[in-house]
């Protein structure tokens, strides 16, 4: 799912072949996109919201145009699963990636195939372009990563070291350096110019699963299957600090960095969050109470408050300075899948298994109010309007919740 650039409309993606359009203000469907014969898994949005480019494992990708739901084209040539499509900073052009171990990138206004980009020998699973949109990276599962220049489709070099797959590849704010996260357990910091491998953060034992950068550009966090969080200098590579504590893997959901980059909280399968200090490696506070797996973390704008989502039903509110459990909401009556706070900070909204969404106070920790779906809630998510919530449950439906009057807005997906 992704919203439109103006907070206005919503566009879901569905295995059951459709994307639909919706109006987030009246939860209204605006209407349903036809034409897959597969399941369509990744949609991109260029930035002026006018159209939308889907991609699916019926091999084909589809352009379309927003305002009228009309099926402006269809993009064809890959031969194998859609996996990935990205839109580049101008919206002019995308890229998308497909286990047929090829990248096309194609013209969103004409829907011309621009160039193949062919080089990789197995499945490509991930693509980012870089700010400037000269630029992208690859990372497939023949354990490299390729640059390639989005202008000319040439592959400008091959970012090779890993030895086994790469799933994971983000690009620093700065664009001038890569990082890249494989099953080979480590990480790779690569120069985006040069292609240079600069420096290998090698120090996990196990999977790297999670992956952030600090604002600032300059500390990577990593979580791990071997129970533990690394903090890493991205000009020198050092390992500045082990973060150990956990009993079980580090959660890639539930790891969050502060707004002000200064700590970060991680949530685990050993029932516990902990709150670290990214600049001395400190393990701050230990924060016990969940009696089952952390599922998911938010933090409040302000960074004072956490909330804490977890498969005991309930969800924690946390005081970030002492560690303090503030309060405990009850009322689910299953597993907590995701957790949300409004831009304003003063709302939490939980989605669980139980198949309800929750509102709460996050001052007072009481329940406003409760909307059923048709099946186990998965996510949640907050439009730029800071209001509404679209959410998603399993029964293949998508709900639109304004939190102005709490008002359910409920419609098939």
């Amino acid at each position: 799912m992704v919203i439109a650039p103006d907070g206005k409309t919503a566009i879901s993606a569905s295995y059951d072949k459709t994307l639909k359009i919706w109006d987030i203000e009246s939860g209204t469907e605006l209407r349903t996109l036809t034409g897959h014969t597969d399941s369509v898994n990744a949609v991109a949005i260029t930035p002026d919201g006018k159209t939308v480019i889907s991609a699916s494992w019926d091999h084909t990708l589809k352009i379309w145009d927003t305002e009228t739901g009309t099926e402006l084209r269809t993009l064809t040539g890959h031969t194998n699963w859609v996996t990935a499509v990205t839109m580049a900073p101008d919206g002019k052009t995308a890229i998308s990636a497909s286990e047929d171990t090829t990248l096309k990138i194609w013209d969103t206004e004409t829907g011309t195939e621009l160039r193949t980009l062919t080089g990789h020998s197995s499945a490509v699973y991930a693509v980012a372009i870089a700010p400037n949109g000269k630029t992208a990276i690859s990372a497939s599962y023949d354990k490299t990563l390729k640059i390639w220049d989005t202008e000319t489709g040439t592959e400008l070099r091959t970012l090779a070291g890993h030895i086994r797959y790469v799933t994971r590849v983000a690009i620093a704010p700065d664009g001038k350096t890569a990082i890249s996260a494989s099953g080979d357990t480590t990480l790779k910091i690569w120069d985006t110019e040069s292609g240079t491998e600069l420096l290998t953060l090698a120090g996990h034992t196990e999977s790297v699963t999670a992956v952030a950068i600090a604002p600032d550009g300059k500390t990577v966090i990593s979580g791990s299957l071997d129970n533990t969080l690394k903090i890493w200098d991205t000009e020198t590579g050092t390992e500045l600090l082990t973060l150990t504590g956990h009993t079980s893997q580090v959660l890639a959901v539930a790891m969050a960095i502060a707004p002000d980059g200064k700590t970060v909280i991680s949530g685990s399968l050993d029932d516990t969050l902990k709150i670290w200090d990214t600049e001395t490696g400190t393990e701050l506070l230990t924060l016990t109470g969940h009696t089952e797996s952390v599922t998911a973390v938010a933090i409040a704008p302000d960074g004072k408050t956490v909330i804490s989502a977890s498969w005991d039903n309930t969800l924690k509110i946390w005081d970030t300075e002492t560690g303090t459990e503030l309060r405990t909401l009850t009322g689910h009556t299953n597993s907590v899948n995701a957790v949300t706070i409004t831009p304003d900070g003063k709302t939490v909204i939980s989605a669980s298994e139980d198949y309800i969404l929750k509102i709460w106070d996050l001052l007072s920790g009481k329940e406003i109010a409760s909307f059923s779906g048709d099946g186990e809630f998965n996510c949640c998510a907050i439009a730029p309007d800071g209001v509404t919530v679209v959410a998603g449950d399993r029964s293949g439906r998508v709900h639109f919740l304004r939190l102005e009057g709490v008002k359910q807005l409920t419609v098939d997906s």
